[in-house]
């Protein structure tokens, strides 16, 4: 009967670390602190295991960290690249657009509408001398 005792009050400790109500549903004060103390002693045991566990842990975390590190690196780069080229693009296309707006401003003038007109009788001119020759 006194080998059975040690045997009840080691077993409760290996579920008390997960579902902690069990420990605190026991209403009687020297029951809860006799879980403590044998949880306690209980968890040297375990805690070698626990220990590399949470070493294991910490590398595979370091390696994904890496890992997650050398991706955004290499996402940032190509990001920038892309920007580059997009910014390029765009201050081509602002260089056009600034280009055909003084082509447009310089239309609206007179001398842009001479020559306007002039250009359009030239091509007029042409078209018509492939009509008839």
């Amino acid at each position: 009967a006194v080998d059975i005792i040690p045997v009840v009050v080691v077993r409760p400790p290996t579920p008390s670390p997960a579902p902690i109500p069990s420990s605190s549903g026991s209403s009687s004060s020297s029951s809860s602190s006799t879980t403590s103390s044998s949880s306690s002693s209980s968890s040297g045991s375990e805690n070698e295991d626990d220990t590399t566990k949470r070493t294991m842990q910490s590398i595979f975390q370091n390696v994904l960290e890496v890992n997650q590190q050398k991706q955004r690196q290499d996402f940032r780069r190509y990001a920038r690249k892309m920007l580059k080229a997009k910014k390029e693009k765009m201050f081509k296309r602002a260089r056009n657009t600034r280009k055909i707006k003084k082509c447009a401003k310089m239309m609206r003038s007179n001398t842009g509408k001479r020559l306007l007109a002039m250009l359009q009788l030239d091509h007029l001119n042409h078209q018509n001398s492939d009509y008839y020759f």
